[in-house]
């Protein structure tokens, strides 16, 4: 979750992560909070949920729909570097895959 929704809505509580928070009706656990300042896609942008796909979607003839941007955090210790050759590597397999 965005930080000033963690600040706003449950009151900069550090324990947050790993509790259940309800989004439109339906339960997810907190998995971490973004720094302040972040706003991706855009400012408005509050929570980030998991994204999940249809049989259909992953079908090889529906592929090709390339509007997702990803964020994600470097685990301790991983330089932008050695993370960038890793997403290289799996890039180059999932085309060796699905060409």
């Amino acid at each position: 979750m965005s930080s000033g929704l963690w600040k706003r809505r449950f009151g900069s509580d550090r324990g947050i992560v790993g509790k259940a928070v309800t989004l439109n009706g339906k339960s997810y656990t907190a998995v971490g909070v973004l720094p302040a300042g972040v706003e991706f896609p855009d400012p408005t942008t509050e929570m980030w949920i998991p994204i999940s796909f249809t049989t259909k979607q992953l079908d090889q003839e529906e592929r090709g729909n390339e509007y997702l941007s990803m964020i994600g955090r470097l685990k301790r210790g991983v330089t932008v570097v050695q993370a960038q050759a890793d997403l290289d590597e799996l890039t180059r397999h999932v085309l060796a895959q699905l060409p």
